[in-house]
């Protein structure tokens, strides 16, 4: 095993001891996955929420839109992984031939080339971990394996929720985790209106000063959606 991923899953292994913010370690577990995988360059999770799929956490908001298009097409590797509770693997998107819903709603400038991985619980599959390259790419055996010990990861931090919580105090955390999806969405569209910039770099300027002021991205996004509330009020 490469050292820079057995290095990352030991930073997976110590993130499920030491952080018991569901939303918060998905993000740090997607973040670790895309650094250390081969051929990946960004990831997100998809859980099944009240039967349909749901995107919880992700890198970049590339990702985000690539996961939407699936839901939203009822198609694509991410719903067959889901359904099928396995590994669904895409080499090159431009020679791609398998969902033509989803290839009409993404193009090769998104992404070339993905993995999408089943997160397995005793009941069957529960979500997703969605890997996407930038580049072509030919996964092998190894990289499979490799994909699956991060899966697992994720996997083990749902799975702990659900063991550990209530229903109802799950729904809840679930639902708190999706609220603040939809506020770091509306930041983002105030930093594109006030500085003129692409989505993806929106998320960057909201990671960026998460980390800068060891804040929850969440947070950090509140506090510009009410700095924007507040200025649009007094105008």
């Amino acid at each position: 095993m490469p050292f820079a991923v057995a290095q990352a899953l030991a930073k997976t292994s110590a993130l499920l001891l030491a952080d018991d913010d569901l939303d918060r370690l998905l993000d740090d577990l997607c973040t670790l996955t895309a650094e250390a995988m081969p051929g990946i360059t960004s990831c997100g999770v998809t859980l099944a929420l009240d039967g349909r799929p749901r995107a919880l956490a992700w890198t970049d908001e590339r990702t985000k839109h690539i996961d939407d298009v699936q839901y939203l097409a009822s198609d694509g590797p991410c719903v067959e992984a889901l359904a099928t509770g396995e590994v669904v693997t895409m080499n090159d998107l431009t020679q791609e031939t398998r969902w033509p819903a989803f290839r009409g709603g993404v193009d090769s400038q998104d992404f070339r080339c993905s993995m999408s991985l089943p997160l397995a619980s005793g009941e069957g599959p529960i979500g997703v971990l969605n890997c996407y390259g930038d580049a072509p790419y030919e996964y092998d055996t190894a990289d499979r394996k490799i994909g699956a010990l991060f899966a697992s990861q994720v996997a083990n931090a749902v799975t702990a929720s659900m063991r550990y919580t209530s229903q109802v105090e799950l729904s809840e955390q679930l639902q708190q985790a999706l609220a603040s999806r939809a506020v770091i969405d509306q930041a983002i569209g105030i930093l594109i209106a006030q500085n003129g910039c692409m989505p993806e770099e929106g998320f960057d300027m909201l990671r960026k000063a998460s980390q800068r002021s060891n804040t929850k991205l969440r947070d950090v996004a509140t506090s510009i959606v009410d700095g924007a509330t507040k200025r649009t009020a007094s105008d």
